[in-house]
């Protein structure tokens, strides 16, 4: 597991939610 693919992923995702 990446940590810097789970943090983009989870940035990604809140960035949606936010939108």
């Amino acid at each position: 597991m990446d940590p810097e693919k789970l943090r983009k992923a989870q940035q990604a995702s809140r960035d949606a939610y936010l939108r």
